[in-house]
């Protein structure tokens, strides 16, 4: 495999991660006051069940990147 076709596929995988990554900290901070930029900031506790469901669903449907790289590669 060439190195630009490897540097994408890594790029790729990083950024998945990323958001996993992101996604899954909102999960485990339940009960917690999620922040959105300087503006939103969401207290409310059924609004926040709400944004936690959704957050799960989108982990759900993220799932595990289908791609990966053998080592050495």
């Amino acid at each position: 495999m060439d190195e630009a076709t490897v540097d994408v596929i890594q790029q790729l995988m990083a950024w998945h991660q990323k958001r996993v990554d992101e996604l899954q900290l909102i999960v485990d901070q339940k009960g917690a006051s999620i922040k959105i930029g300087e503006e939103i900031e969401i207290t409310d506790p059924e609004v926040l069940k709400g944004v936690h469901l959704g957050v799960k669903i989108s982990l759900s449907l993220l799932g595990k990147l289908p791609i990966s790289l053998k080592e050495g590669e």
